[in-house]
């Protein structure tokens, strides 16, 4: 785990990666707070949210920064228990809501890759990479 974790570091360098101050959802302690119905409850009111960039106060007032989904342990199916089919489906579900998350940070870095190579200055001369050679070091490590 030596070189893996400090490329990472690198990585997260060279991105300009920074760790989040803000918690989240899971972390907050939500058993105090106002309930809407048994799937929402109101965030507390020192809940920071993360800073939202380009919002216009139409969206502002558009989209929901107060309340949040939460599980129930039941959902709709407070009065039966589930069967093996429903919790496939809810597993798949979850898988499905990782999945996405992980598409999404993977766009965001990709993103962030090109605006720093956009910032790099151009190479002078003709720099020739030789995928070959690249491939030769990788395998000796």
């Amino acid at each position: 785990s030596g070189p893996l974790k400090s490329n990472f570091v690198h990585f997260k360098n060279l991105v300009g990666a920074k760790p989040s101050v803000y918690p989240t959802i899971s972390e907050v302690d939500l058993t105090n707070c106002a309930k809407c119905g048994v799937s929402y409850k109101k965030l507390p009111r020192d809940y920071l949210p993360p800073l939202c960039s380009g919002r216009t106060p139409f969206w502002n007032a558009l989209l929901n920064d107060e309340w949040v989904s939460v599980s129930s342990g039941r959902e709709d199916f407070g009065h039966m228990k589930r069967t093996q089919h429903e919790v496939a489906m809810f597993l798949c579900e979850d898988d499905r809501y990782e999945l996405d998350m992980l598409v999404e940070a993977n766009v965001s870095t990709m993103l962030a890759i090109k605006d720093r190579l956009a910032q790099l200055p151009e190479p002078e001369g003709d720099v020739m990479v030789d995928d070959d050679d690249d491939m030769a070091d990788a395998d000796e490590d």
